[in-house]
């Protein structure tokens, strides 16, 4: 089960293998290939589990455009 943060989106920085916040593939909004890079500036919302953990979804480059 996964509750939304407010619905607001959020922006940040891509990390690789950091404990900052998890993207999983199926997070990120694409219109072809998907993936992120290191450095590359992204907007996302943040889902909670219920047991307290966190991760992005819905990741977007800024303004909300596809990856």
């Amino acid at each position: 089960m996964f509750v939304s943060a407010n619905g607001q989106r959020a922006k940040g920085t891509v990390k690789w293998f950091s404990d900052d916040l998890f993207v999983h593939q199926s997070g990120i909004r694409y219109e072809c290939f998907h993936s992120l890079s290191a450095g590359e500036a992204i907007e996302f919302k943040i889902e909670s589990y219920c047991d307290g953990g966190t991760k992005a979804v819905d990741v977007t480059v800024p303004d909300g455009a596809a990856v």
